[in-house]
């Protein structure tokens, strides 16, 4: 069986091994590595293949989760600029707690985003999770080159964004599946008794 952990970017400056798993950047690429190893879920037995996924998804969920919020607030901006002909930038900057809030904003969120806040009110933040997303939130790159003032090229930056959204949507969809399998998959081992309890948290 093949490793499942994700082949990760490698800086140029940094190597791999400077940097922990939880570090490396991970590409949209790493992730369907993963969910394609892992569609062999039902016919693997032993903790360890299992237990690899888990945690390289658990991961790349996370990494998903933000990144889909950073486009999805720059998707929010970009349609409030093309709303508002000729914007007022500074008018632009006061709005944004406004206008990232705004429920519309949230278009193409997955089933779990709600629940999330009802889980853990005060989660422990992952720093890391910067690190890991960086590649992730490409389309992020193109608002520093948006003319906000023009409607042209807003609307060339919004279909990219919204683009870049689509698949990471896609993608954190995909992964919640996988990693709901994975969950009936442990409790089954455990229940018949072809694994160890240890041999999943170790």
């Amino acid at each position: 069986m093949p490793s499942a952990h994700a082949h990760l970017h490698e800086d140029d400056e940094i190597g791999p091994e400077d940097l922990s798993a939880g570090e490396r950047t991970i590409l949209l690429a790493d992730i369907d590595r993963v969910l394609g190893e892992s569609a062999v879920l039902e016919r693997t037995r032993g903790a360890s293949p299992i237990r690899v996924w888990r945690d390289e998804l658990t991961l790349a969920l996370e990494s998903l989760a933000y990144a889909r919020s950073v486009l999805a607030a720059d998707v929010a901006i970009l349609r409030h600029c093309l709303a508002e002909p000729g914007p007022d930038l500074q008018a632009v900057v006061d709005d944004l707690p406004a206008i990232v809030t705004a429920p519309q904003w949230g278009d193409g969120r997955s089933e779990s985003d709600e629940d999330e806040h009802e889980v853990d009110e005060d989660p422990e933040f992952d720093l890391a999770v910067f690190l890991r997303s960086d590649r992730l939130v490409a389309a992020h790159e193109r608002m520093a080159r948006t003319d906000l003032s023009s409607p042209e090229d807003v609307g060339r930056a919004l279909r990219e964004v919204e683009t870049g959204l689509g698949e990471l949507t896609a993608r954190q969809e995909a992964v919640e599946v996988r990693l709901q399998q994975i969950r009936v998959a442990i409790i089954r081992q455990y229940r018949e008794g072809e694994v160890l309890t240890r041999d999943w948290l170790g």
